[in-house]
């Protein structure tokens, strides 16, 4: 084999060498921002249920107060279907 073609396969190989290199740089760039990425939406995405339960927290809080009114009310109402029909028998 001649030193030129040896000079010509090392040069190839040092310049793959050198993309290898820098596709590992790129890639290591790139799963770094993606983990900040990843590790910013994680947050977000706490804060977001953190919120959301709270909320429903509050709007169950909301459904007992509205349910109790209702029981109440039916509770009245009830009561005066009872005296409507007491008024009714005395009528007859």
């Amino acid at each position: 084999m001649s030193t030129d073609r040896t000079t010509e396969i090392l040069n190839y190989l040092s310049a793959m060498s050198r993309d290898v290199g820098e596709l590992r740089t790129d890639m290591r760039t790139g799963f770094s921002e993606l983990r900040t990425e990843v590790g910013e939406l994680r947050t977000e995405m706490r804060t977001g249920f953190s919120e959301l339960r709270k909320e429903v927290r509050a709007l169950t809080n909301r459904l007992d107060r509205l349910q109790a009114r209702v029981l109440y009310t039916h509770a009245d109402v009830d009561e005066l279907e009872g005296r409507v029909a007491a008024l009714e028998g005395k009528q007859d």
